[in-house]
């Protein structure tokens, strides 16, 4: 019969594994990556597995929308070799201060300054990022009679009004000498409600906002990408007639 005491030594070992289990699966658990400056101003946990997009413009807008796509909100590639994506359908259409959203669809909007004077804001829509809708006018003077140049338009989905807020920033005829912000709500982006002041343009500084943009471009916005989104664009390469639009 095997004593007891022949037993300390394997019960000993197996008490020793099953004590230091624990701190093994503590030490070989992968920590989760780092928060960038984006992510953590945009509220949104790190996604690696999809990326990010910028769309801007560069110089005086009249050569189109440029795209860049990091993985890290730092560190950015030019899609298309740095030529643009999606181009003007109109002469002297400019194509300044782009603004692009998600829709709850999963497709997105954008809206960009398409004249200052006469105030013109610019709409289109894509699935892909690539092939994008026939661009349309918005004339501001249908929400805001009075404006006599616009800038900066934004939007934002309300999921609770199933609506969309469209922010710009105007000067009127009757009002302050300084731009300052309007707002108006859509459905369809075809009927708006007429604008209201949305806030006022504080003195001695820009109605919009200031951040930190890829080094070349002017000004823009960011969307974070699906995986598939973000592979099309990395490995995009449209040439000078990528900007398609059906």
């Amino acid at each position: 019969m095997t004593s007891f005491r022949a037993c300390r030594l394997p019960l000993a070992a197996a008490a020793l594994v099953l004590s230091t289990a624990p701190l093994l699966a503590q030490t070989s658990v992968q920590q989760p990556p780092k928060q960038t400056w984006l992510q953590r101003f945009l509220g949104i946990k790190p996604d690696l597995s999809g990326g990010w997009l910028f769309v801007g413009f560069k110089g005086d807008s009249h050569d189109g929308l440029y795209f860049a796509v990091s993985k890290d909100g730092s560190r950015w590639q030019p899609v298309n070799f740095d030529r643009p994506v999606l181009w003007q359908e109109q002469r002297g259409e400019l194509m300044r201060d782009p603004f692009i959203q998600r829709a709850p669809d999963g497709s997105v909007r954008l809206v960009w300054t398409w004249s200052i004077d006469p105030a013109i804001i610019g709409y289109s829509t894509s699935t892909n990022l690539i092939y994008w809708s026939k661009q349309l006018q918005l004339p501001v003077t249908q929400v805001l009679p009075a404006a006599t140049s616009v800038s900066a338009p934004a939007t934002y989905y309300d999921p609770e009004k199933k609506d969309w807020l469209l922010l710009f920033a105007a000067s009127d005829a009757g009002g302050p000498t300084q731009d300052r912000l309007y707002a108006t709500t859509t459905t369809d982006f075809k009927q708006f409600q007429p604008a209201k002041p949305f806030a006022e343009k504080l003195p001695g500084s820009d109605a919009t906002p200031k951040t930190t943009f890829p080094a070349g471009f002017s000004h823009g916005s960011f969307l974070h990408l699906e995986t598939s989104e973000y592979n099309l664009l990395h490995n995009y390469h449209g040439g000078f007639d990528s900007a398609q639009t059906k």
